[in-house]
């Protein structure tokens, strides 16, 4: 849901948004748009495209080019549905995790349980084909936003170890939360992780699903959550920002899959979700590589948040 609506919010500051379903045992994304979904279950997706990438290079072996070749693999535009056709703002396109309709859906799931990752990467040049995978995000789309499989996986680790330029870990207000938020930027924090990276990896852990009616509750994880991560944050981010940006538990949107920002925006509703994701979104920014086009979309940014400000000054 924050994936969504975090690139809702920037394609309404002008820019081109791709985001990826790569939690392929649990996918969901498609159900955010109801009117492509069955578009989406009969596209192809990052399964397809992995595999047609084995049949380009069969039989296993290594590859001379280097990561910056042409090399003759499936356009990934193949596998990625425009989800959002509003205009002059920016576009939102969707990369599915794969065939998923009633007469796909046996195909995909053996497709899944019979891919071997280790294979992968050891006799099909795994690490080459995301690095080039990694270029063509960049190509396509001014920021991609890929949705992994939670917890310490193999896909975890691709989408952390090569694709990733910053992670954002969503920590909701209980012990098992947060002891698991730690322990993943523990994982995250890893030197040996750091090795195999072209970047250092940004890490940020927001607070979510928090309660506003528990006042005192509220603060006690406030002053946990400080305590747990303001080491591990990027420089320009402090926790209190982090803090600005929790996601608060709005009961409506706890039944059914919706995108806030949108709802929001037409609603005319003041704060709330949509206020706190055009925070994160910012926060976003500050991170971003000085040469991007999220760094750049700041002030637009700045402008959805004063938007939303207002809203709730009139309320």
């Amino acid at each position: 849901m924050a994936l969504v609506n975090i690139g809702e919010v920037l394609a309404q500051a002008g820019l081109r948004v791709l985001l990826i379903d790569f939690d392929l045992e649990a996918p969901s994304l498609e159900t955010y748009y109801p009117e492509q979904t069955q578009t989406l279950l009969d596209s192809s997706g990052i399964v397809d495209l992995l595999n047609s990438y084995k049949r380009a290079i069969a039989p296993p072996g290594p590859l001379h080019q280097t990561a910056e070749s042409p090399l003759p693999f499936e356009d990934i535009r193949s596998a990625m549905v425009n989800v959002r056709d509003e205009t002059p703002e920016g576009t939102v396109h969707l990369m599915p995790v794969g065939r998923r309709s009633s007469d796909n859906m046996e195909q995909y799931v053996n497709a899944v349980q019979g891919f071997d990752w280790k294979d992968f990467y050891d006799n099909w040049e795994g690490e080459l084909y995301f690095r080039w995978l990694r270029q063509q995000f960049y190509a396509h789309a001014d920021v991609t936003l890929v949705d992994c499989r939670t917890g310490i996986t193999d896909l975890g680790g691709i989408c952390c170890g090569q694709i990733a330029d910053s992670v954002v870990l969503l920590c909701a207000a209980s012990v098992q939360q947060l002891s698991g938020s730690k322990m993943m930027v523990s994982k995250l924090s890893d030197p040996k992780l750091a090795e195999v990276r072209d970047t250092p990896l940004k890490l940020l852990v927001v607070p979510s699903r928090i309660e506003n009616s528990e006042l005192a509750l509220r603060e006690e994880f406030r002053t946990k959550f400080a305590e747990a991560f303001a080491n591990v944050l990027p420089q320009a981010i402090t926790c209190e920002d982090l803090w600005h940006s929790a996601l608060p538990f709005t009961p409506k949107y706890s039944f059914g899959s919706h995108i806030a920002v949108r709802e929001d925006r037409k609603d005319r509703s003041p704060l709330g979700l949509a206020d706190s994701y055009t925070r994160l979104a910012e926060v976003l920014s500050r991170i971003a590589s000085e040469n991007s086009s999220l760094f750049g979309a700041r002030n637009r940014l700045n402008a959805l948040q004063s938007m939303y400000q207002e809203k709730a000054g009139k309320s």
